[in-house]
């Protein structure tokens, strides 16, 4: 659509000319006017026509007039409204959305099947088509691509989706059953290390008129935008898991970019990123770094990001400077998100003084990518989940009998709901905690019934506080938080 500019003398003579022709969009839309406004423009511009003609009829006959004319003014300013919000793309109507979608290439989210990442062992040279079955006891899921255990009998990071719809979640070492046939001559096994992405519900029309806006702001906001715009197009991509964010040395200098995604398939991931961005050389992958070493036997190790590691797992560690010792490849026994021990005695060794890289970084992914005779290594970051569990503790001066339970039930899907929405690297925030608390409350008792409200927040089950004179609790800066609500309990003072 041609667009024109209105010099303000010409503005001026259509508003005089044709009252009521310009309309101020807002973001709630065109606002239809009010009825008054309409009468006394009708008789303003009547007068200026006929002279005299609220005078020279009888009041009644003008009044009886005047509403009629009013009526059909209203009709005529609602259909005009109606129709300027049907193709706005703040207020747009789902018919007219989906089409705006087909022009941006922007296709509206069904609801996603959860998913994982499974590790496959057993039969080297064994052939897995597209669609074969695992299970974790209670789901199915299928691989989305055929492949072949390559010579050391071991396949990892391999997407499988889950039949069924629903927002279940699937703990890490859950999925453990091969449920397609396999000949008695081979050996397979298989488990998923990380836990599965939950699934998600049919994409609402804000959602994705967001996204649609996004898609359209993307080519003037730049790379890191358009890439998420494309990664947006992968089917049962988890959307709050997307980030893109430049990398840069100790000295501040800009080394490259760092994409996370996580739900869709790899390779179309990968797709969606070659498609997206210009330079595929500056692409980077997680660093996680040691933070510290202990001189113990046996000998901790603290990482700066979560670890993701599994109990048992062979892990490798390079760089380390000062205690040396740590450098190489180890067998992990998991304390916590943060922290695991490698059986080496380095109670004599020397202070560890920086430089340690956790090479076994699950967060790392890296899917090739085949165009004509060309092919391209594409790393990109699948972020971690930091399981979340909440005790709110509360008090209320009602002096009606306030069920601890229904409090409950009321209140944890609110707060599991803002929890869930949070994307990569945003912090919970206790006040946005408080409110979504109070509203679900509100359907039993007033806002100013309740006399005490905090919170006790654990991280992968680590009691974490807010920043110093602060709201926020920070998460890992490369995951992303999970809730639901039966790890939400209230507690009455």
């Amino acid at each position: 659509m041609d667009q024109t500019d209105l010099s303000p003398t010409l503005f001026s003579l259509l508003e005089e000319r044709y009252p009521g022709l310009f309309s101020a969009l807002l973001n709630s839309g065109v606002e239809p006017t009010d009825p008054s406004t309409l009468r006394d423009q009708l008789v303003t511009h009547a007068a200026k026509l006929s002279p005299g003609v609220t005078t020279d009829l009888p009041g009644t006959l003008i009044e009886d007039m005047a509403s009629t004319a009013v009526g059909a003014l209203l009709q005529i300013d609602q259909a005009k409204v109606d129709l300027i919000n049907a193709i706005s793309p703040l207020n747009v109507t789902s018919s007219m959305l989906d089409q705006f979608g087909e022009i941006y290439g922007v296709k509206r989210g069904v609801g996603a099947n959860p998913s994982a990442y499974v590790t496959f062992t057993g039969t080297p040279g064994l052939f897995l088509g597209a669609g074969f079955q695992v299970s974790d006891g209670t789901y199915l899921y299928e691989t989305q691509e055929n492949v072949t255990l390559p010579e050391a009998g071991r396949l990892t990071n391999i997407y499988v989706l889950a039949i069924s719809a629903g927002e279940y979640s699937i703990p890490a070492g859950t999925i453990t059953q091969v449920v397609s046939g396999l000949s008695a001559s081979v050996t397979l096994s298989v488990i998923n290390p990380q836990p599965g992405t939950i699934g998600a519900q049919e994409e609402s029309d804000a959602s994705y008129r967001a996204r649609i806006i996004q898609a359209g702001q993307s080519t003037t906001q730049g790379t890191p935008n358009f890439i998420k715009s494309c990664l947006q197009k992968v089917p049962n991509i988890i959307e709050r898991s997307l980030s893109v964010s430049i990398n840069r040395d100790v000295d501040g200098i800009p080394q490259g970019y760092a994409i996370t995604a996580d739900g869709g398939d790899p390779q179309q991931i990968a797709g969606a990123i070659y498609e997206s961005c210009f330079d595929l050389l500056s692409l980077q992958g997680s660093t996680n770094t040691v933070s510290s070493a202990t001189q113990s036997n046996p000998c901790t190790i603290s990482t700066t990001l979560t670890h993701g590691l599994t109990n048992g797992q062979n892990v490798t560690i390079s760089g380390a400077q000062g205690m040396e010792s740590i450098n190489g490849s180890f067998t992990a026994t998991v304390l916590d998100a943060y922290r695991f021990t490698i059986p080496l005695d380095t109670s004599t060794a020397p202070l560890y003084s920086g430089g340690g890289l956790l090479e076994t970084n699950p967060r790392n992914l890296t899917a090739t990518l085949l165009d004509g005779t060309d092919r391209y290594d594409i790393p990109f970051i699948r972020p971690l989940q930091q399981k979340v569990r909440l005790i709110v503790h509360w008090q209320t001066s009602s002096v009606n009998i306030i069920d601890n339970d229904a409090a409950t039930r009321l209140c944890a899907p609110n707060l599991a709901d803002y929890i869930n929405s949070l994307s990569v690297n945003e912090p919970i925030n206790i006040m946005q905690l408080s409110t979504a608390f109070e509203a679900a409350l509100l359907k039993i008792i007033p806002g100013n019934l309740i006399t005490e409200l905090s919170f006790e927040l654990y991280l992968n089950d680590i009691l974490t506080l807010p920043s110093p004179k602060g709201t926020t609790i920070a998460g890992d800066p490369q995951s992303y938080f999970t809730i639901t609500p039966a790890d939400i309990s209230l507690v009455r003072r």
